[in-house]
């Protein structure tokens, strides 16, 4: 099982940056989690949302900014213990990954572009591919990743609630979405009451692997211990595995 340190450790540095990045390495967890979108000019940038507002001290959209735009403000609006921060390019966090680590990348945009791109950004620096895990929403994203990267492991994400009663999406439903798309397994939320052991093993008892995301207590990571996940997500990852 292993411990991924959910926007680098974004419980005691700024999500998303350098510093954030830095500090999971240097507390060794075994991976990091991070978000990508492509600027106005190509370039690709780790951040979690389309707008900078929330946690920037000016708000621009991504996709509508260039990278000197979008460098220029700081993502630091939260911890007085660290500088301004920038906003990372995609490559400087690649530069980080360390051998046996595992870098999953959430692709925020429907567009086959960032794919391209990203598997353009994994050739020019020789990563290994056995090291990345696509991870996304977007089911024709999950699918399009295989044409650009067939060898890369993707997750299909998803959270859950009730219609009608009924679970959605059910242990059935995500086996067909994962056949579908062809994708390696499933990334959840972690909500206990829906996504439990049951649904857990199911998915793995047809091969998949299964990640949970966003857990920040003990109590929650020792039960998804216990039901045999393969990821464990977390803003405090080292903090979690520390205390398991």
């Amino acid at each position: 099982m292993k411990w991924i340190s959910h926007r680098g450790e974004s419980q005691d540095a700024p999500e998303n940056t350098l510093a954030a990045f830095k500090l999971a390495v240097q507390r060794d967890t075994e991976g990091i989690e991070t978000d990508i979108h492509l600027t106005k000019d190509g370039k690709l940038v780790c951040i979690h949302d389309s707008q900078t507002g929330r946690v920037a001290d000016k708000d621009l959209n991504i996709e509508n900014s260039t990278l000197e735009e979008l460098r220029k403000l700081n993502y630091n609006t939260k911890f007085d213990s660290y500088p301004a921060q920038k906003i990372p390019e995609f490559y400087e966090l690649l530069e980080l990954l360390h051998p046996g680590k595992t870098f999953l990348i959430e692709i925020k945009q429907s567009d086959e572009k960032v794919l391209e791109k990203m598997a353009s950004e994994l050739e020019r620096l020789s990563i290994p591919h056995k090291q990345i895990v696509v991870i996304c929403f977007m089911k024709e994203i999950v699918a399009a990743s295989k044409k650009y990267m067939p060898d890369i492991k993707t997750l299909w994400l998803t959270s859950f609630e009730k219609k009608e009663g009924k679970l959605v999406p059910s242990v059935a439903e995500s086996i067909a979405c994962l056949k579908d798309t062809k994708a390696d397994g499933i990334d959840a939320c972690c909500q206990i009451e829906h996504f439990d052991e049951k649904y857990i093993q199911a998915l793995k008892k047809e091969g998949f692997l299964v990640s949970v995301w966003t857990v920040n207590d003990l109590k929650t990571a020792k039960y998804y211990i216990s039901s045999g996940v393969d990821f464990i997500t977390s803003n405090c990852a080292a903090a979690l595995k520390k205390g398991c």
